[in-house]
């Protein structure tokens, strides 16, 4: 890929660009070259989800710090993105599914509310998984996409 400054008006607004990423492993690999990669949204599909996966440890999301740090109280730590968009979580379905546990997907939705980061909580694991929100626990109906 050509650096962006050496086209104008790049990346296209519309270019959006995302990895999958369903274990630790994979995730480490693939989020520091996804953040290298020009474009307009880049999000992460941690599905299918096999593991808990770290998004913080695979460097998608960084803690920060605002305020003065030599007062005490005068600063506080917070999670932010860092560059990355959206999430999309799943976990596997069909007769040979591995399984998903609820509480990976729940500290992945999160890091990412705290983070500011827009969550799809696309299904559980299962033959047939669950899709519908209202079968998931409160903290994971979410479906949101950036425009």
């Amino acid at each position: 890929l050509q650096p962006q400054s050496a086209f104008p008006g790049w990346p296209l607004p519309n270019w959006n660009f995302g990895i999958s990423a369903g274990t630790q492993a994979t995730a480490n690999a693939a989020v520091p070259v996804l953040l290298k990669i020009p474009a307009a949204r880049r999000w992460i599909s941690v599905e299918p989800l096999l593991e808990g996966v770290d998004l913080e440890k695979a460097g998608a999301l960084v803690w920060d710090m605002e305020g003065d740090s030599s007062v005490p109280g005068g600063s506080r730590h917070f999670l932010r993105d860092n560059g990355i968009d959206n999430v999309v979580i799943g976990g596997e379905s069909g007769s040979n599914f591995r399984p998903m546990e609820i509480n990976w997907a729940q500290a992945i939705a999160s890091d990412c509310n705290a983070a500011g980061v827009k969550v799809w909580m696309k299904q559980t694991s299962g033959n047939p998984p669950l899709k519908d929100l209202d079968d998931f626990p409160i903290d994971l109906r979410v479906r949101e996409w950036c425009s």
